[in-house]
């Protein structure tokens, strides 16, 4: 049977798969992509030096009337790098998930890139504040 989300529930949502105000969440680079099944163990994250997952900061959920949709964003330029060396690998996807380092925790939510990049060394990598959107409706 059909159901949709309400302005109640629609924040819990969004506020759940970003931990905002619970927990933290981290940026991973990939250069494989993820599958529905995947888990920190099995994706392919970037390995270079100078590369770590990034923290992020979410906004407070609010209705987005042009997209009619209930949206949060990263508040803040979320930085990788800069690396030590070239990357060998190209990026394709970002992931969103609950633990720093290690395969533990979660993959909250993938996010295909629309430019795919390899960095050089001594290049940061960075995402504008605002860039990453989650909606739900």
């Amino acid at each position: 049977m059909p159901g949709f989300l309400t302005d109640y529930s629609a924040p819990l949502v969004l506020d759940n798969i970003t931990k905002r105000g619970s927990a933290s969440s981290y940026l991973e680079i990939l250069t494989a992509a993820p599958t529905h099944t995947s888990t920190l163990a099995t994706v392919t994250e970037l390995s270079i030096s100078g590369y770590s997952r990034q923290a992020v900061t979410w906004s407070v959920p609010a209705f987005n009337t042009s997209a009619g949709a209930w949206l949060t964003s990263n508040t803040t330029a979320i930085v990788f790098g800069p690396f030590a060396t070239d990357m060998t690998s190209i990026a394709i996807y970002l992931i969103l998930v609950s633990a720093a380092s290690g395969t533990s925790g979660n993959i909250q939510y993938a996010f295909q890139l629309d430019l795919n990049f390899e960095a050089l060394a001594g290049t940061p990598v960075q995402v504008d504040a605002g860039l990453l959107a989650l909606y739900a409706s």
